[in-house]
């Protein structure tokens, strides 16, 4: 017979707290918050190399079209006129590095630990543990 071991199940991590103490809902929470993160992670990634292939496009344009007129040494052509790039790239770089950042600061868990502790409380099959104690059933 296999000797059953009780551990804190605070001390689970991600899906699996949910999972083992029957809350699938939250556990699917859990994964489609994850998910997001992921997805917007994504996004912001193809963005940011949108904006440098743009950004690229633009300066090698930019180049292509100076190059006539400084050989001809006129400036006063229309062609030749300063003309400012596209602010597209640029926001496209702008919006792809703060899609890479920004999900390190959204919370994958949708409960807090003090939420997990009276949950745990609610469902009545596990005691109320202090979170900072890792291994309470061994305690004598």
């Amino acid at each position: 017979m296999t000797p059953m071991v009780n551990i804190n199940p605070l001390l689970l991590k991600g899906p699996l707290f949910y999972e083992v103490i029957g809350r699938p809902d939250l556990a699917l929470r859990y994964r489609r918050r994850q998910s997001a993160k992921t997805l917007v992670r994504v996004g912001g990634g193809i963005a940011l190399g949108v904006g440098i292939l743009g950004t690229i496009a633009e300066a090698a344009a930019a180049s292509f079209t100076a190059w006539p007129c400084a050989l001809s040494g006129s400036s006063n052509q229309p062609a030749c006129a300063s003309q400012s790039g596209s602010p597209v790239p640029l926001a496209l770089l702008g919006l792809g590095v703060a899609m890479l950042i920004a999900p390190s600061f959204w919370s994958t868990d949708p409960l807090t630990e003090a939420q997990k502790v009276d949950l745990l409380a609610e469902e009545r099959k596990y005691p109320v543990l202090e979170p900072a104690d890792p291994m309470p059933f061994f305690r004598r």
